[in-house]
């Protein structure tokens, strides 16, 4: 429940701990397009593993000039940080992220399939 429903705020390391699970499974390619963090006291300090996750996945596909995008199963298209005490600028630099990622996955070649 969220805390202004009378649920218990979460915890600096639980939060953090909870970003770091979320991000290692994005990472594994758990195919997620849509994560809603909304009001879970969520500050920039705890959001760094998904900053981090989302860094490289950007690196990742630009280094391959668009060609691995996508080969990761990487999938998120939207993070919904409402409610949250994060800056301006991390929100800023999620977005661009994600809408970077976006448009490279959707001018990734398709993949080559050998055929004998």
């Amino acid at each position: 429940r969220r805390p202004e429903e009378g649920g218990r705020p979460m915890g600096r390391n639980r939060a953090s701990a909870l970003i770091r699970h979320i991000a290692c499974a994005i990472a594994e390619g758990l195919p997620l397009r849509v994560l809603r963090l909304q009001c879970l006291r969520l500050d920039d300090e705890a959001l760094q593993p998904l900053l981090h996750m989302l860094e490289a996945e950007t690196r990742r596909c630009l280094s391959s000039d668009g060609g691995l995008a996508g080969a990761s199963g990487f999938a998120l298209e939207e993070l919904d940080l409402a409610g949250n005490r994060v800056s301006p600028s991390l929100v800023q630099g999620t977005s661009e992220a994600l809408q970077l990622l976006g448009a490279l996955r959707s001018h990734a070649l398709p993949p080559v399939v050998a055929v004998a």
